[in-house]
């Protein structure tokens, strides 16, 4: 536990109440859980002044974390007294953090903007945007397991919490099982048939798997026509099969709904590939992805369509 210092609750602890409520920041419990060379910094509100003057130069050589979650939902207290302050950033340093977790909904929907834009980018800057995870963004409860052997596991929970808690989508009202309908299929503007013969010899099954980015940390499975996903993510493909080896793998991706049209996303054409398949959360609608087995020229095996549903903030 890094904060509050008792000499600092001592000193507040004789002040008037407006004195103590312009430090109430100061007083937030800093304290890092975890094992060996992996920790959890949590933070509660704690400000740039405490970090400045309380806890960075104190406990630099106990500071260093695996995961922060920011300070007071992303605001740029944690850097600036003022805004056009230049950012203190010895603290963020000194963390050292491969991730930063955001607890707090989309700036337009907090009374306060958190989190802050200058915040986000200076933690994009210092962990790579994809290691980023708001949980306004995307309406996931981020879960860190950290093994006794000093694994980490970032998972989330696919917006299950936020579903049985009926919190909106940007900020619309929605129901549990709105948040976890499927979207209707619209007409697809252009599927190619495919020019092989057809014998449904094989079995063809796909899993899906839900990434925050294309750097290889899993967030999840997901099911076919499952969840709306948010746009922004990056989804990985698998075609299970037991097919003999000696055959090739072609892929379908169909977007559908007037998002993908308009900005010129509609696919539909059939193309080769490997047994995994990265795609990335764009248009708002359902789409699918469809997995062929081909073997001298015929196709052994179909998979069916994988039905994948989108939701991207900034179409209406």
């Amino acid at each position: 536990m890094f904060s509050p210092a008792e000499y600092v609750a001592a000193e507040i602890a004789n002040e008037t109440n407006e004195e103590r409520d312009k430090r109430i920041h100061e007083q937030c419990v800093v304290l890092k859980i975890g094992t060996g060379e992996t920790w959890v910094m949590l933070t509660g509100d704690a400000d740039r002044d405490a970090w400045e003057q309380r806890i960075t130069d104190y406990h630099a050589e106990r500071l260093p974390a695996t995961v922060l979650s920011a300070p007071h939902h992303g605001s740029r207290t944690f850097f600036l007294y003022e805004e056009d302050d230049d950012p203190y950033l010895d603290a963020l340093n000194t963390i050292d953090p491969t991730y930063v977790v955001i607890s707090a909904p989309t700036s337009e929907e907090s009374p306060y903007d958190h989190p802050h834009e200058i915040a986000l980018d200076l933690y994009a800057d210092h962990v790579g945007s994809d290691n980023v995870l708001h949980t306004g963004r995307g309406r996931c409860s981020y879960i860190c397991d950290v093994h006794r052997d000093g694994r980490l596991e970032m998972t989330h929970d696919d917006g299950q919490l936020a579903a049985a808690y009926e919190c909106a989508q940007d900020g619309q009202e929605q129901s549990a099982s709105a948040s976890t309908a499927s979207m209707s299929l619209a007409k697809p503007r252009y599927i190619q048939v495919p020019a092989w013969p057809v014998d449904n010899v094989y079995h063809v099954g796909i899993d899906g798997y839900l990434y925050a980015g294309k750097n290889m940390r899993k967030l999840g499975g997901i099911r076919s026509d499952g969840r709306i996903l948010s746009s922004g993510l990056w989804l990985k493909f698998l075609a299970k099969t037991r097919a003999p080896k000696e055959h090739e793998v072609f892929w379908q991706v169909v977007n559908t709904g007037r998002h993908a049209e308009q900005e010129n996303g509609v696919r539909g054409t059939i193309f080769q590939g490997s047994s995994t398949q990265w795609e990335q959360t764009l248009y708002t609608g359902k789409h699918w992805i469809e997995c062929f087995i081909v073997q001298n020229g015929v196709c052994i095996g179909r998979s069916g369509r994988f039905y994948v549903n989108i939701r991207n903030p900034g179409f209406q």
